[in-house]
């Protein structure tokens, strides 16, 4: 008799802490459709490869002497939608120790800047060299900042300046 009492309290205890669900509509501002994030990934590299269809890709590879900056830009999909994702990806490396500099178009590739689509979209996906742009670095007291704008060759592109800062250690 007990255990039946128990068990009848704990289901009328579940079933009165239900929670109740409310559709809502989702918001249409910017923060609700897309998502971003920067990331130092300090003692890396970009190792730079070819596949075997003449493709651009790249590896992050430890190196003490570096540090690699990056920004994703994704925007958020319906599930139902197969292959319906947009993400961009940034990145570009920085020799250590970080010295203050502007760069501008092809000196980019002394810091291996890349620009990453991944979507369906024929001939628009796909890492490349980032070739027009400028990157500069400042030195304050207690960080670095940069300011990255840039453009690409090929397809659309939603990315297209990036503003992060850099802690001193």
């Amino acid at each position: 008799m007990k255990k039946l009492i128990s068990l009848a309290l704990i289901i009328l205890l579940l079933w009165g802490c239900k929670s109740k669900k409310t559709d809502f509509p989702v918001s249409e501002a910017e923060g609700a459709k897309t998502k971003t994030m920067m990331t130092i990934h300090d003692n890396t590299a970009l190792d730079l490869k070819i596949d075997d269809i003449g493709s651009l890709y790249y590896e992050l590879v430890p190196n003490e002497t570096s540090m690699v900056v990056s920004y994703r830009y994704e925007e958020n999909m319906p599930k139902d939608i197969m292959d319906g994702h947009y993400i961009e990806e940034i990145y570009f490396q920085i020799s250590k120790p970080i010295v203050p500099s502007t760069l501008s178009n092809t000196l980019l590739t002394n810091h291996k800047a890349l620009f990453d689509r991944q979507c369906f979209c024929r001939g628009e996906a796909g890492t490349s060299l980032i070739m027009k742009g400028n990157l500069s670095i400042e030195e304050h007291k207690n960080n670095f900042t940069f300011n990255f704008d840039f453009t690409v060759s090929r397809g659309k592109q939603v990315t297209q300046k990036i503003q992060g800062v850099i802690p001193k250690k």
